[in-house]
Order: structure tokens, then C-alpha cells, then sequence
């Protein structure tokens, strides 16, 4: 399968705080379209016609 729709594709950072160890939020896709089945070729975010283009984009780890 060449295109998977709305996965996962991380299990989160690892944060450390001292002795204290948790994960951050998954990363999740719209879509990833793959060469192979363990190589991604891209991500793809969809939006409705309601949103504009950058809604959901990443600028220097913070949502817009």
C-alpha cells in the first residue's frame, strides 16, 4: 500500500525532568504517501474549504 490516511507517524518526544520521564503528543498525519513500505516520501495535511492554506502548518515548533 502506497498511501496510508490519518496515521501516526511518531510516538511523541520523550521529555526527561530530572528522574521523571514521559512522551509528548504523537504526531499525526492526513495523509503519508510512501516509495516504499518503510521509506515516506511525503506527508500531506488536508484541509476543508473552510480553513485557510496555512492553518495546521509548523513555524519553529509552534502552531500557527
Amino acid at each position: 500500500m502506497q498511501i496510508r490516511e490519518q496515521v501516526y507517524f511518531t510516538k511523541g518526544r520523550i521529555i526527561v525532568r530530572g528522574k521523571l520521564v514521559t512522551r509528548g503528543k504523537a504526531k499525526f498525519a492526513d495523509y503519508i504517501l510512501y516509495y516504499k513500505p518503510s521509506i515516506p516520501l511525503a506527508v500531506i495535511e488536508a484541509k476543508d474549504n473552510n480553513r485557510s492554506i496555512g492553518d495546521g502548518m509548523r513555524i519553529s515548533g509552534t502552531h500557527r
